[in-house]
């Protein structure tokens, strides 16, 4: 049987966590790349506007600064912003698409470099290969690529062939919260610890993780939580039950809520813990 074409990838990691992915298609990628061309155009246009001020100051210089700072924004614009700001440019956050690895892992700066490098053998003229079918020259740019995306199944230009990504959809998910009832939770004996109180982001970490303990199996609740909670432990110095600590990691956490919540701490009402 044939195997299903969708936009879904699904990735399995070495440490057998599951993926799912929505691909970018070329509508999406071509959006995102207007807009990065429209910043990339703003930004020549302020540097000749600028170079023009100089130009009575250093005229000897005026041009080479041009050429210069030309080259770097051309080449420099997408390796910067994707290496540094997690796969993502302008116009892919506007868009709402990133850059990541196929194996599923976040977008290295290495490979920011090499799909960027790549991308002059994209953007060759699709007449310089073809030159002897006329109608293919309405695709005068980004020829290549196009051709490479379509006869791939994650839609891979040549660049992200060559550095293993591929571009996918950023959808904002919003997990649902319950509310934590702290009114028959025992709080901690100050003489159990040494007066240490964790700060409001460390409580508000501990309280979205609660809030979501139902949509956990109880195993895998408490291995997330065992390590926080003996942190915790170690930081306040709690000479309380241990084994109680060890074998209840999430009662624990709860009584640490019980113990430092103030009324309005909430950093966000319930559901609406927003994820990216």
């Amino acid at each position: 049987m044939a195997a299903a074409v969708g936009l879904t990838v699904r990735i399995e990691t070495p440490e057998n966590v599951r993926l799912s992915y929505q691909l970018a298609g070329p509508a999406l990628r071509s959006a995102a790349y207007g807009i990065d061309y429209l910043v990339r155009g703003l930004l020549m246009f302020l540097l000749i506007m600028g170079s023009c001020v100089l130009a009575t100051i250093l005229p000897g210089l005026t041009m080479g600064g041009i050429l210069l700072a030309l080259f770097f924004i051309e080449w420099l614009y997408y390796i910067v912003q994707e290496g540094f700001w997690s796969g993502t440019t302008i116009g892919k956050w506007i868009v709402g698409v990133r850059v990541v690895h196929t194996s599923g892992a976040p977008l290295t700066f290495w490979g920011a470099v090499l799909r960027n490098l790549l991308r002059v053998a994209d953007m060759l003229p699709i007449a310089m290969i073809f030159e002897d079918v006329a109608w293919i020259g309405i695709l005068p740019l980004y020829g290549p690529g196009l051709i490479a995306m379509v006869m791939t199944s994650r839609f891979q230009r040549l660049g992200d062939i060559a550095a293993h990504t591929m571009v996918v959809q950023v959808h904002p998910v919003v997990l649902p919260v319950e509310p934590m009832i702290l009114d028959h939770i025992a709080p901690i004996p100050r003489g159990e610890s040494n007066g240490f109180a964790p700060s409001q982001s460390q409580l508000s970490t501990i309280r979205q993780f609660l809030g979501r303990r139902s949509r956990l199996t109880y195993q895998r609740g408490h291995q997330l939580s065992a390590e926080l909670a003996n942190v915790v432990a170690e930081r306040m110095e709690f000479t309380g039950d241990r084994e109680n600590v060890r074998r209840f990691p999430m009662a624990f956490l709860a009584r640490v809520c019980a113990t430092f919540h103030r009324p309005g701490d909430e950093a966000e009402p319930a559901g609406q813990g927003r994820v990216r």
